[in-house]
């Protein structure tokens, strides 16, 4: 069930993969992160290059804020950085998707020039981003 449009609230944001985390707890943060957003009606994207995350979220303000307070203590990752947050969406960007996941080659670097924006410029971006992903 989608929330009303006023509730619908987004947060994308930028990390590095902690330099004492195994490269194969990524796939724990997805298989956690389905499971949570599914029950809490969020939806979104992770994308990882082997180095830094970038994820965009979306869902109801409450369970949104619950999930981005346990991101920004998990000790998987560092630099933690928001790019963009906001309210009142008027559509989901990722209905269908619980959590999309990509890991993307590392030679490829389309997460550099994203991570550099802030606001609606680093949305843009990742809205931009979208349709050269092989989405999982």
């Amino acid at each position: 069930m989608n929330p009303p449009h006023d509730d619908l609230h987004c947060f994308l944001y930028r990390s590095h993969i902690a330099p004492d985390a195994d490269i194969s707890c990524v796939a724990d943060i997805v298989k956690t992160a389905r499971n949570f957003n599914k029950a809490q009606g969020i939806t979104g994207i992770l994308i990882f290059d082997g180095q830094q995350f970038c994820q965009y979220i979306e869902g109801p303000q409450p369970a949104l804020q619950e999930l981005v307070d346990r991101i920004t203590v998990d000790r998987r990752h560092i630099q933690f950085t928001t790019l963009h947050q906001s309210a009142g969406q008027h559509q989901r960007r990722f209905s269908k998707w619980a959590m999309a996941y990509v890991l993307i080659d590392d030679d490829d670097e389309p997460l550099d020039a994203l991570v550099q924006l802030q606001g609606r410029h680093a949305l843009d971006k990742l809205q931009a981003l979208i349709p050269q992903l092989d989405l999982a």
